[in-house]
C-alpha cells in the first residue's frame, strides 16, 4: 500500500510541477467534501434535477439496460464479466 500511495503523491506532485511551469494554477478537492460546501448543492439540488427534466444535460452514454428484477442480478454480472467500456450496467427493480 505505501509504494501505491509513493508513487500516486509523485504523479500528483509531477502533475502539479507541469501545469505550473505552464501557468495553469491547480487546486485539489477531496470528493467527500462537496457535500460539506456549497458545490454539492449547487450541482446535486439546483443544477442536475432540472437539467434532466428540461433536457439540456444527456447522460452518455446510454446505460446498458441488463433486465428487471433480482432474477437479472445474474445477467448484469454476466455483462460486466464480458467487458463494458465507459456504460453502467443497471438492472432496474
Amino acid at each position: 500500500m505505501v509504494p501505491l500511495l509513493l508513487r500516486a503523491a509523485g504523479a500528483q506532485a509531477a502533475l502539479m510541477i507541469r501545469a505550473r511551469s505552464r501557468g495553469i494554477r491547480t487546486k485539489a478537492i477531496w470528493g467527500g467534501t462537496l457535500k460539506d460546501n456549497e458545490v454539492g448543492p449547487a450541482i446535486y439540488a439546483d443544477y442536475l434535477p432540472k437539467a434532466l427534466a428540461d433536457g439540456s444535460y444527456v447522460p452518455a452514454p446510454d446505460p446498458l439496460i441488463a433486465g428487471t428484477g433480482l432474477e437479472s442480478v445474474q445477467a448484469g454480472f454476466d455483462a460486466q464479466l464480458r467487458g463494458v467500456s465507459a456504460r453502467k450496467v443497471v438492472i432496474t427493480l
